[in-house]
């Protein structure tokens, strides 16, 4: 789990894991005893140049377009941001088949061009 409780630079827990509180429970009590095991803590700060925490990398946010997309009629969108410097794309399928007058169903295909 990542948190983030403040935006900006800021100082810290005042008391360390003292100062962390799962579900009311500090992580630590006032003697340095564990109340919670196996929690670890990494501060930052909220500084512009700071590294990110060990297994987070990097992190993103999803724009849901909602649109649909036919054959032959290509969708544009275009990224304004400087800051982006990859991309995920999630495309979803109502259905893999196609059905016939008849009833039939055949299998269908999806083919994409990014």
């Amino acid at each position: 789990v990542i948190d983030a409780i403040s935006e900006g630079p800021v100082e810290g827990p005042v008391d360390g894991l003292k100062s962390v509180l799962l579900n009311s429970t500090p992580v630590l009590d006032t003697e340095g005893n564990t109340n919670i095991a196996g929690v670890t803590v990494v501060f930052r700060a909220g500084e512009q140049e700071q590294t990110p925490p060990e297994g987070f990398e990097s992190s993103g946010s999803e724009t849901v377009l909602g649109t649909e997309v036919k054959y032959d009629t290509p969708i544009t969108r275009t990224i304004t941001s400087a800051n982006i410097d990859r991309l995920r794309f999630t495309f979803g399928v109502q259905a893999l088949v196609e059905t016939t007058s008849k009833g039939d169903r055949n299998p269908s295909e999806v083919r994409l061009l990014v």
